[in-house]
């Protein structure tokens, strides 16, 4: 693809790159798609590190260029430094983040005190969305990242897919007869997999699909045929008892999502109450520590062990 030929040809590790006023070396690659690629790069004179979005699918970068300019300064989300357009691509310039929830669970199960916790940050960041109008439409553990400084802060990034949903008077939009199929078929929302349009109760079914793998490692959909993904989640949509027992504790947030029309505002704050109610439920501390700064705490703790007999 074109922008995979960019990458290839134009952004080798290690060169000076001059984008208009922005000048920068490329120090590694992060990922490359078939919409984009994402590189780790640094500023002469500033310390940290940052992240350089590429493209020549300008309408994917340009909406997520455009959702950050309207998200500046707010907590959870990446904070834009620069943006521009060549002849060939559009770019961007970010914060650069540590790994993603997808990283994390390549190699382990997350307990369920932090999967709750994710639950509760997640939920939190599609409402900050929601609330700027803005529909994510990609909703999947590799799009939610901690931060490097702050790695008990879950950020939402990727917002290539956004789009605007409400109208000027701030109401949700009629639905289109026919919506894209945007997304990630395994998380996606019935509305989503059957090619209807999406609102904001449709992100947080798909939301809660992903909590529900998060806690879990599986879906009861998972290797099934895309056919059979779509029955399986008209089933449960008719018949919310049919969830399996593995995360009949999501039932009732499930069950109030579903029944929350097109239109209408989903009940975030019950859905918060709700997690913490299942976080009582099982004994978890509030103030506990996510899986992974607990982690960091006890390899800082062998570093320092080390570096004390040395």
């Amino acid at each position: 693809m074109a922008a995979v030929e960019l990458a290839n040809n134009d952004f080798k590790l290690g060169r000076v790159l001059q984008l208009g006023s922005f000048r920068c070396e490329i120090e590694k690659l992060i990922y490359s798609g078939p919409f984009s690629q994402v590189f780790e790069i640094s500023v002469p004179t500033l310390k940290p590190k940052f992240v350089l979005k590429i493209s020549n699918e300008n309408r994917f970068i340009r909406r997520e260029i455009r959702a950050l300019q309207m998200l500046s300064n707010v907590d959870g989300f990446p904070q834009l430094y620069f943006a521009g357009q060549t002849e060939d691509y559009s770019f961007s310039v970010m914060n650069l983040f540590g790994r993603s929830l997808q990283s994390f669970l390549d190699s382990s199960r997350f307990s369920m005190g932090t999967s709750l916790k994710i639950a509760q940050q997640t939920l939190g960041r599609l409402r900050t969305l929601h609330d700027f109008g803005i529909l994510h439409r990609d909703i999947k553990p590799d799009n939610f990242v901690v931060g490097n400084s702050q790695s008990h802060v879950v950020y939402a990034i990727d917002l290539g897919f956004c789009r605007p949903f409400r109208k000027n008077d701030k109401t949700i939009k009629d639905p289109r007869r026919k919506g894209p199929m945007v997304g990630t078929d395994f998380y996606g929302s019935l509305a989503a997999n059957a090619a209807q349009d999406q609102g904001p109760r449709d992100e947080l079914e798909s939301w809660l699909y992903m909590i529900m793998y998060i806690s879990s490692s599986s879906l009861p959909w998972g290797g099934l045929p895309r056919k059979h993904v779509i029955d399986y989640k008209i089933s449960i949509h008719e018949r919310p008892e049919l969830l399996d027992e593995k995360h009949s504790d999501f039932k009732e947030i499930f069950e109030l999502i579903i029944a929350t029309k097109f239109q209408e505002e989903p009940d975030y704050d019950k859905i918060q109450t709700m997690l913490l109610d299942l976080m009582d439920t099982y004994g978890i501390d509030r103030n506990e520590k996510l899986d992974w700064s607990v982690e960091e705490l006890e390899d800082n703790n062998t570093q320092r062990q080390k570096n004390f007999i040395k």
